[in-house]
């Protein structure tokens, strides 16, 4: 389940990128994030277990997802789908790592990071995303505060 603060509901230009297809490609991305699984107990090849072991046991979330499916799934180019991941990495939503697999790039997405212990209350993840909706949150907070006319005649709230 995808949780998105409320906060970003109030925040204008989280509403403008919301309906975009660049919002959609990032939260069916996030939706594919490598966490832990049994399957990965048993050394034995699993299309995750290289995000599992070389990415997620350091501390990152990171999904990976072929150009050529995303663009079928969203039934565009893959040349629109590099320019919206261009533009998520552009804006620090996402970080894209780039390796060599014998004679084809391989492209992973890295949405954020993570702490703790997972499976325990201590595990939290923390994502680019919304720690650039949470500064801009704050600003818009401090503009409609500098704006109210309490603040304005010299009184400020609490």
């Amino acid at each position: 389940m995808i949780i998105i603060p409320d906060e970003f509901f109030k925040n204008s230009e989280f509403l403008k990128w919301f309906g975009t297809k660049e919002c959609a490609l990032y939260y069916f991305l996030k939706s594919y994030i490598i966490r832990e699984s049994y399957l990965f107990n048993e050394p034995w090849y699993h299309p995750g277990y290289f995000i599992y072991i070389n990415y997620f046991k350091n501390n990152m979330l990171v999904a990976r997802y072929s150009q050529e499916d995303l663009a079928k799934l969203h039934g565009t180019t893959e040349g629109k789908i590099r320019d919206r991941l261009k533009s998520l990495t552009k804006k620090g939503f996402i970080n894209k790592i780039k390796t060599r697999k014998g004679s084809v790039d391989v492209m992973y997405y890295q949405f954020g990071t993570w702490s703790g212990e997972y499976g325990t209350d201590t595990y939290r993840e923390s994502y680019f995303l919304d720690q650039w909706y949470d500064l801009k949150a704050q600003e818009e907070i401090l503009i409609r505060k500098i704006k109210s006319p309490t603040y304005q005649n010299g009184m400020v709230e609490g």
